[in-house]
């Protein structure tokens, strides 16, 4: 399938010359979790990453691919996909920008949220957001305990 244009899938497309020993990765999309202070990503490139609308997204869904590490033991099979903190990450191709999407658990720490930076390679001007979908059972439903999540 054909991807809309967008300024970071053609420069992923040319050779670039990179000057010193450390190249930046390349920018991804995808989703993400926090689990125990860990956080669990599953990135795809983004001249992988499939259109949706005015964006490209990550083919996976949070419920297949959180199955699919409790089938190998990633995380424990007790621990439903929508119980920790997760997010996603998109890429606007009206803008050319990456749209972090997350948990309020996530967004308010600013340590994670470079971490998740970092690890799908995003340029420094993400858009930070929040959205219904990715909210936490801590943020749904409370906590038994003040230590839930806490790090």
């Amino acid at each position: 399938m054909a991807h809309p244009i967008c300024p970071l899938y053609l420069m992923a497309a040319r050779p670039t010359k990179v000057s010193g020993s450390r190249s930046r990765p390349e920018p991804q999309v995808g989703i993400f979790w926090l689990l125990d202070s860990t956080l669990l990503t599953d990135g795809t490139p983004l001249n992988q990453a499939e259109p949706y609308g005015d964006h490209l997204t990550h083919p996976r869904s949070h419920i297949e691919v959180w199955e699919g590490w409790q089938k190998l033991g990633k995380v424990a099979a007790e621990v439903l996909y929508e119980e920790p903190p997760r997010g996603r990450v998109i890429f606007n191709t009206k803008t050319g920008q990456s749209v972090l999407l997350a948990d309020k658990c996530i967004l308010e720490r600013k340590a994670v949220v470079a971490e998740i930076t970092k690890t799908l390679g995003l340029p420094k001007n993400v858009t930070l957001g929040s959205d219904s979908h990715y909210r936490c059972s801590k943020c749904l439903y409370g906590s038994n305990t003040e230590e839930d999540w806490d790090d």
